[in-house]
């Protein structure tokens, strides 16, 4: 039957041509995140991901009450993204390097040199949060994108129960068989401590580089993929080891678009917690300034930096007074959801970045995801 015109023009054109890459379309489809993410459900998920988070560092820091490394991570995680910030906020191009290096990596670094441990379990604990957290926030989004539908919380949570141990293993998979590809060497270190057995091992010593290699090239690619990682996790029904190789090709098919992606995500994230930090801090300000314009001893919040949402204390607070003690409480409750808006732009970064990979890749359009549930 022919079509009119406007039948035509209204219709997606989903021919194989026009499924390649996009950067415009994709870099506005991965920019909407900033804004998705500030929506109630989106900012909810985030929140308790956050709170699962910080409930572990806490306890964690409780029982090692000397070095507290949860508190040392979060402290030097601040510091580097408002150095972040500040690079971006000047355009100063030869800070934001050195912004990104202290936000992404120095955190973890200094928690592996000096509280490996902590790293590691807290990775566990977080990879688990994610899997049902994350993976139910990114399907709320991707469904809203590629479908119009709002998802609910209960239904996207319960899918992300019910398919946790398969996205839990996504995370988790390439470190745990690096693992196990490096047990036979941490077997021979043992064995060396034996007087006269060094000898001969060390001889033998480079055979050992072929399960080490393999450790490196698994880890290699797992922190590659990791930025969409949680994207594969949520939205693809493949098992575990094909989600991080899938998402190992598409980085490694579509390099300079990646990269032009990520780049563009952490500007944006910049730039938003600038929006997000200035909407909360004027809104203490504001509620300070309210609550004493009548009465003067009524109690007030804590002093908030900008952009870094630090609090200090009043210089009229006097410790050990319950009013002051709970009004601070719940400014560390309204600075908390800046940060969960920050997990959830994270992790809807990931889905829709994994997305565009996938259609720039494999020529597949965005709606072809498995079923998602409706509201």
């Amino acid at each position: 039957m022919n079509q009119t015109p406007s039948e035509s023009r209204a219709r997606p054109d989903r021919s194989y041509a026009n499924l390649g890459p996009r950067v415009s379309e994709d870099a506005a489809c991965v920019l909407g995140a900033v804004t998705s993410a500030m929506r109630p459900d989106r900012l909810l998920l985030g929140w308790l991901l956050l709170f699962g988070v910080l409930g572990f560092g806490a306890i964690w820091d409780a029982v090692d009450s000397e070095r507290r490394p949860a508190a040392t991570w979060c402290e030097q995680t601040q510091a580097g993204a408002a150095a972040f910030a500040e690079a971006v906020v000047e355009v100063d191009v030869a800070a934001i390097v050195p912004g990104i290096l202290d936000l992404l990596i120095e955190p973890t670094a200094h928690a592996w040199w000096h509280a490996r441990s902590f790293l590691v379990i807290g990775g566990l604990v977080v990879a688990a949060l994610v899997a049902l957290f994350g993976a139910a926030l990114i399907r709320i989004d991707v469904a809203r994108l590629v479908s119009d539908r709002d998802v609910s919380l209960v239904p996207a949570i319960t899918h992300a129960a019910r398919t946790w141990r398969r996205t839990y293993g996504t995370l988790i998979i390439a470190p745990v068989l690096a693992l196990i590809l490096l047990f036979p060497i941490i077997v021979v270190g043992i064995v060396a401590a034996i007087p006269g057995v060094s000898v001969v091992l060390s001889i033998l010593w480079g055979i050992l580089l072929i399960p080490a290699i393999g450790a490196a090239l698994v880890v290699f690619g797992w922190l590659v993929s990791l930025p969409i990682l949680s994207g594969a996790m949520a939205l693809e029904v493949g098992d575990p080891a094909e989600n991080v190789i899938r998402s190992f090709v598409l980085i490694r098919r579509r390099p300079v678009v990646f990269l032009l992606l990520l780049l563009l995500s952490l500007v944006a994230l910049a730039v938003g917690w600038l929006i997000v930090s200035a909407v909360v801090g004027l809104t203490l300000y504001l509620l300070n300034a309210a609550s004493g314009f009548v009465f003067s001893a009524s109690p007030t919040g804590p002093l908030v930096t900008w952009p870094g949402l630090a609090a200090v204390a009043p210089a009229d607070a006097e410790p050990g007074v319950w009013a002051h003690s709970i009004v601070a409480w719940w400014f560390r409750f309204a600075i908390s959801w800046a940060w969960a808006w920050v997990v959830a732009v994270i992790m809807l970064f990931s889905g829709r970045t994994y997305l565009v990979m996938r259609r720039a890749v494999e020529r597949l359009p965005l709606e072809e995801i498995d079923e998602l549930e409706a509201s």
